[in-house]
């Protein structure tokens, strides 16, 4: 087994004499000599470890402090309601500092939250995220909304998992909700995991399970030099709640739509029966389009997880072109539109699973047969079917999905007491209102 690198150490820093020490816990401003660097902290130099995490101590506010050489190194210390950051002579006090990774899949934003803030209350990961929902909404709006956010992101928390097999719990926010599984932002946030060190990351294959409020994420990521170049997920379950569904959407007519579950309940549709092409020109109809279906259907159609009552309508909705096939990949292209309106830029992880179960139910795809999904940009998730089984009444695939993501920056997201937005704000210029 490799050894872990230590993840205190800031790259191109001499650490001698620090080695394997874990530094000392404090807060920034309880030593007015330290002087803290914040923009010069090494990937390594600002995350927990992945005891932290089994142990339940993440979620604490993350600091810096100077070494003797001038290296950063981090420590943590207990979230406190404000914070001061001693930048030199003037100090800038902060009720909140939330640091993030920046992340993308697939071309999809998955910012990933790694610090600043606590542990939520939940016996499961679902409770942790109705909590967050019913309770403790202000820090996804804070998050996602302008001026810190945009429409065309998600923002993803690590928080202690609830089941004892997991590295690691996670919890996605999307601007209209939580949605129970996300793919897209699962192989986000395991890239995350291992490319800072939380988890330890083994080459050539690293297994990382996530605690997600759909249930147990089994992943296989690749890994090379340092880089997380792909990364397969297990998710739950998939199965079809109806197929050809009719529903009367005003100013359409009748629509077929299939309601499936792959982490989330999608409705399905042929976009070429609406009179619509999958093209980023095609993008705002797309998903005018898109979200007067998904409201017909939301009134028309109430399917209900059976094996959590508390999962139930379709949430979300995903345009699809026909399975092609050359002979050796079958593929397609989809668009899933994302309240409260905008495209997803990935391929969809769950959209995915979705379509995977749709594609089996129809007998177009079988288990073992490579899917390859194309987003509206491009990009692609590679799908496939292990094998089958039953939920409640439904048949049942167990899908895989397969992507990638990069890292895109470290940032530390700030709010102010005097800040006039707290919970942020959104204009219809950009937002479907």
């Amino acid at each position: 087994m490799l050894s872990r690198a230590n993840p205190y150490r800031t790259p191109g820093c001499d650490h001698s004499g620090t080695q394997g020490q874990r530094p000392p816990r404090f807060t920034i401003g309880d030593n007015p000599d330290v002087v803290t660097k914040l923009s010069v902290l090494g990937a390594r130099g600002i995350f927990p470890n992945s005891a932290d995490l089994r142990q339940g101590q993440f979620g604490g506010q993350w600091s810096s402090y100077t070494t003797t050489s001038g290296c950063v190194l981090a420590t943590r210390s207990k979230y406190m309601s404000s914070t001061t950051i001693d930048l030199g002579p003037k100090s800038m006090v902060f009720g909140k500092v939330i640091h993030v990774v920046g992340v993308h899949a697939a071309g999809e934003v998955c910012d990933v939250v790694v610090g600043g803030v606590l542990d939520v209350p939940g016996k499961t990961m679902y409770e942790k995220m109705m909590h967050l929902w019913k309770k403790a909404d202000r820090l996804r709006q804070l998050l996602l909304n302008e001026p810190r956010g945009s429409s065309a992101m998600c923002h993803n928390m690590i928080l202690p998992a609830c089941n004892p097999e997991a590295d690691a719990g996670f919890i996605t926010m999307e601007h209209e909700e939580y949605p129970p599984m996300s793919g897209a932002n699962a192989i986000a946030t395991a890239t995350v995991l291992l490319e800072t060190g939380m988890v330890p990351m083994l080459e050539p294959t690293t297994h990382v399970k996530l605690d997600t409020a759909a249930g147990l994420v089994a992943m296989e990521a690749e890994c090379s030099g340092g880089k997380c170049t792909s990364v397969r997920f297990h998710n739950v379950p998939a199965f079809v709640f109806e197929l050809d569904l009719e529903v009367s959407v005003p100013g359409l007519g009748i629509v077929k739509v299939d309601i499936a579950w792959g982490g989330m309940i999608y409705a399905l549709v042929d976009a070429s029966s609406v009179g619509l092409h999958i093209k980023s020109e095609n993008g705002a109809k797309l998903v005018e389009v898109g979200e007067k279906i998904k409201r017909a259907v939301q009134e028309q159609s109430d399917p209900v997880h059976p094996e959590n009552p508390g999962i139930r309508g379709v949430s979300i909705l995903e345009f699809t072109e026909p399975l092609t096939d050359d002979g050796h990949h079958k593929s397609a292209v989809n668009t899933v539109v994302v309240s409260p309106g905008r495209l997803d830029r990935s391929p969809c992880g769950t959209g995915t699973c979705a379509r995977l179960a749709v594609l089996h139910a129809r007998g177009l795809l079988a288990p073992g047969d490579s899917f390859i999904h194309r987003s509206v940009i491009g990009t692609e998730f590679v799908g496939s079917i292990t094998g089958t089984t039953t939920v409640g009444k439904y048949p049942a695939v167990l899908p895989t999905v397969q992507g990638s993501a990069w890292i895109t920056s470290f940032k530390q997201v700030v709010l102010h007491p005097s800040d006039p937005f707290p919970e942020g704000f959104r204009v219809g210029d950009v937002w479907q209102m």
